[in-house]
């Protein structure tokens, strides 16, 4: 017997409920408050960037969400709190320093190499942990795959990985076939027709 009371009861006293503050977390060396009109912070140093971005996945490791779920015992449901691995994001990591998608463009592209070796790094950390975490099973793994730009495609081809040969199909002119020829045909599409549309 489902003890819908006893699980309502629990829902009202807020026991199920978890308020996950996600956007309001950022790293602790950016100096600037979160939002409003002040201008984009800056790291002073390649290593301090790093730093930052391994606090993120410092942060998202050790902070999962959470999902409610029916667990039946003794013939009482309870909910039970789940936790669920988070995946890393780009966009929830740049929340994370306060930067926009420009600023780490320039970041990788004009600050030399040094800078980015540490973005290419970041960035396939958090391929990595999304493609090996949709694998297995951890995340949804059609969302990752279109997210990471996955595709399963299939070729075809001719013999021998070849082109494809089309071949093209003659016309026939019913008025200039025989008695015995229509009769034929009728009667191999009659038996086509009794088999139920299979050869």
């Amino acid at each position: 017997m489902i003890r819908t009371r006893h699980i309502k009861q629990m829902l009202t006293r807020g026991e199920f409920t978890t308020v996950d503050r996600w956007w309001t977390r950022r790293t602790s060396i950016h100096p600037g408050p979160l939002g409003g009109n002040t201008p984009s912070f800056e790291f002073a140093t390649s290593d301090d960037l790093w730093a930052a971005c391994c606090e993120y996945f410092e942060w998202m490791e050790t902070r999962p969400q959470y999902e409610s779920r029916p667990m039946m015992y003794k013939g009482i449901v309870n909910l039970v709190n789940v936790p669920l691995k988070r995946p890393y994001t780009l966009t929830g990591l740049l929340l994370f320093l306060d930067l926009s998608i420009y600023m780490w463009g320039i970041y990788k592209k004009d600050r030399g190499d040094v800078w980015t070796e540490v973005i290419e790094k970041v960035e396939a950390i958090i391929y990595t942990q999304k493609f090996e975490g949709a694998a297995v099973d951890l995340f949804n793994a059609n969302i990752i795959a279109r997210d990471l730009g996955l595709r399963d495609r299939q070729e075809v081809s001719g013999p021998d990985g070849g082109p494809i040969t089309t071949k093209e199909l003659t016309k026939v002119d019913l008025a200039t076939l025989s008695d015995d020829d229509l009769d034929a045909i009728v009667d191999a599409i009659d038996r086509h027709s009794s088999k139920g549309g299979q050869s």
